[in-house]
């Protein structure tokens, strides 16, 4: 009897190890990771293969470890972050991280683009001995020998500029390039409007009362925290932003270009850097020239006026106007905040800027 039970034993588990076996060579997943920025607005989906990891820095989105190839000493990394200034700029800064192997410059890069979600997308590929800084663009340099980067400009429509690098040795990259371009074409975006506002709109008046304007109702008109503005508004916050926005309107002298390139200085790069490349544009309005800006990146906010302590804000927006009035000053118009309240909020403001009328 003792060796009948043995006997079925053995043909059981002989029965049941191959299943077993077969069902472990199946078990592989090819789900690919998904994950979203910008408060959820911006979704993408990578391959799992990559590891997504917790960012090195706090100005980083998201960030991933590409495991390394063949003889590569070292893995590759993908980041995505917020950023501002114009697409040239950041192309060429980009460029400057890179030399030959004669210490030159890197010239033949190459620089391509595409819409995907409907965002315009810049992309970029580029090789050579790499200036890897470990510590920020402030920090010490090394140089990495036969690396190649994949990098995105997205410029998306509401939410400012967004990049995405990966770099790392050439054979990595080379063998996670494909990845890289299907993880940019699967961007998606939210196609959710915010409702129209059906609030009543605020018209007001500056100059002593000889420039009107018309504010949409779902901006709250508030005191000015300084006696130098002449009107204020509050802008409630999009879902996900910590912050109001904040409009400001006043009097002011100097030159246009001077007043603009002060806006410029409050801003720098996610990574440190200083916005460049930025350009204003003109239009006309009841007769006055207008100049327009618009920036993104880290913004010192000042709560005590210019001399006052700053506070850096993280992937903030500011929609600035300069009004040339004709006499001895101008207007300026600024309107700043969390970069999605911006967006939400920007088409408010050039309706605001559009409804001025001069009274007579």
């Amino acid at each position: 009897m003792r060796s009948f039970q043995i006997y079925v034993c053995l043909l059981f588990t002989l029965t049941l190890t191959p299943t077993i076996l077969f069902a472990q060579d199946q078990s592989g997943d090819d789900t690919p990771t998904v994950f979203t920025i910008a408060d959820g607005e911006i979704q993408f989906s990578a391959t799992n293969k990559w590891e997504k990891v917790k960012p090195r820095s706090n100005m980083l989105d998201a960030e991933f470890r590409i495991p390394k190839v063949g003889s590569d000493e070292r893995d590759g990394r993908l980041i995505i972050m917020g950023a501002g200034g114009s697409v040239k700029a950041n192309i060429d800064r980009w460029a400057g991280q890179f030399k030959t192997a004669k210490g030159k410059p890197v010239e033949d890069f190459e620089l391509t683009e595409t819409k995907v979600a409907g965002q315009t997308v810049h992309l970029m590929d580029i090789h050579g001995s790499f200036a890897d800084s470990m510590g920020g663009p402030s920090g010490p340099k090394t140089m990495r020998e036969n690396y190649r980067m994949l990098g995105s400009v997205i410029e998306t429509e509401k939410l400012g500029k967004y990049f995405v690098k990966l770099y790392g040795p050439k054979a990595t990259i080379d063998a996670n390039s494909d990845a890289f371009k299907a993880l940019i074409q699967s961007m998606n975006l939210p196609k959710a409007k915010p409702a129209a506002s059906t609030d009543k709109p605020i018209v007001f008046k500056v100059d002593d009362g000889n420039i009107e304007f018309t504010a949409t109702g779902s901006w709250k008109k508030v005191v000015p925290r300084s006696t130098m503005l002449e009107a204020e508004f509050q802008i409630p916050k999009s879902k996900g932003d910590e912050k109001d926005g904040r409009l400001t309107m006043m009097a002011a002298g100097g030159s246009v270009q001077a007043n603009i390139d002060r806006w410029i200085g409050q801003f720098k790069n996610a990574d440190g850097t200083p916005l460049e490349g930025i350009e204003s544009k003109t239009m006309t309005v009841a007769g006055n020239t207008v100049h327009m800006v618009d920036l993104t990146g880290i913004f010192a906010e000042s709560m005590g006026g210019p001399v006052a302590p700053k506070t850096d804000r993280d992937n903030y927006r500011m929609l600035g106007s300069i009004i040339e009035t004709g006499d001895d000053f101008n207007y300026f118009v600024k309107f700043y905040g969390p970069a999605k309240t911006i967006g939400d909020n920007a088409k408010a403001f050039e309706a605001l800027i559009k409804s001025m009328k001069i009274v007579d």
